[in-house]
């Protein structure tokens, strides 16, 4: 079995296996209760691999009870046989996202699996408990397709799926266990898949930073989520796209106030040193990653100064930071809305008359 699973990997032996039946055989032996661990993963790699070929996958979508049998796995307890599962869905998951973006009307069968709730809660179930580096990054993988990858439009924006209390107990527990300690990574997550990992958390998170429901989600784990970001800022100094989303997932949490004297200098520091990177014409055209950063900062500095209201209130949030840093803001702030800068006049009603209060 272990030498067909590795001859999987060649096209024609997967149109070969398919011509003679080889999924209701293994939907068979998947159905087989107390199936021993390792022939399991094996019958589940070999399918993932057959799911590579576009034939097969189309095949699947005819069979329900084969699709319903590798939905069932995400239960297995076994952590080597929930790596080819999830690995499989992720595959086939990319299916769904060009079904999205040919509008196709027909239901495709991971499609009915998220609408229903059913893998939100496996995912969220192997996110919170399991310790095997490899599944919880196969795990991120396959949210990153369907929430960030998949195109957000009407009811098929997928994050809202995936938007609620388990699965973010799961991402945080996630990432503590790849980045434990805090600082120091896991011995067994190279540092390539490290990085890939924690692009694909705060593209998750920044996902859900998109409507309502994920801001409250957000908001309610304010406070771990800003710890954690406020630990890996550091480690991604270098790493843009990490930055960008978890900018925007610290905006969208402002309104828990979470922190922000402690997050705010960093933030701005990387805005300074952003400042200081040459300006040619390639850096300042659109798809610049360096724009694309700046302005999700320069975003939140703004929505920050919007949401506290007062330029004094601001001071104490700038109270950990130094007087260039400080002045950055404020220069920030003047360029964006020079508006928030102005002194404000707020009415007091004392009994029938009604006062002006200024405050700046």
């Amino acid at each position: 079995m272990c030498n067909l699973w590795d001859m999987t990997i060649e096209k024609d032996v997967v149109l070969f296996l398919l011509k003679h039946d080889f999924i209701k055989l293994a939907t068979c032996l998947l159905q087989l209760p107390d199936l021993e661990p390792r022939f399991l993963e094996i019958i589940v790699g070999i399918l993932h691999n057959m799911c590579c070929v576009e034939e097969l996958r189309k095949v699947l979508c005819d069979m329900p009870e084969t699709t319903s049998c590798l939905m069932d796995t995400l239960s297995s307890n076994d952590s080597l046989t929930l790596v080819q599962a999830v690995r499989l869905l992720n595959t086939v998951a990319w299916d769904v996202v060009h079904q999205v973006e040919e509008r196709d009307p027909s239901p495709h069968w991971l499609v009915r699996a998220v609408d229903d709730l059913q893998l939100s809660k496996r995912l969220a179930y192997i996110l919170l408990s399991s310790t095997r580096p490899e599944l919880l990054c196969c795990a991120l993988d396959l949210m990153n397709t369907l929430c960030v990858h998949a195109p957000s439009f009407s009811d098929k924006d997928f994050s809202r799926y995936f938007a609620n209390e388990d699965i973010a107990f799961g991402l945080l527990a996630a990432w503590r266990q790849l980045l434990r300690g805090g600082g120091a990574a896991h011995a067994d997550v190279p540092a390539k898949a490290l990085r890939k990992a924690g692009d694909q958390w705060a593209a998750v998170l920044s996902a859900f930073s998109g409507h309502e429901q994920g801001k409250a989600v957000l908001c309610l784990n304010a406070e771990k989520i800003t710890s954690i970001i406020n630990t890996t800022l550091q480690l991604s100094e270098d790493n843009e796209d990490m930055l960008r989303d978890s900018v925007a997932v610290l905006e969208a949490i402002i309104p828990s106030g979470s922190d922000i004297p402690t997050i705010l200098p960093k933030l701005l520091k990387i805005s300074h040193e952003l400042d200081r990177k040459p300006k040619n014409d390639d850096a300042m055209s659109e798809d610049s990653e360096n724009l694309t950063l700046r302005e999700a900062l320069e975003n939140y500095f703004e929505s920050l100064m919007i949401h506290v209201g007062s330029k004094s209130t601001m001071e104490s949030n700038l109270s950990q930071c130094d007087e260039n840093l400080k002045q950055l803001f404020w220069t920030i702030i003047e360029r964006r809305d020079p508006e928030l800068l102005q002194e404000r006049v707020e009415p007091i009603v004392v009994g029938d008359v009604e006062c002006n209060q200024h405050s700046i």
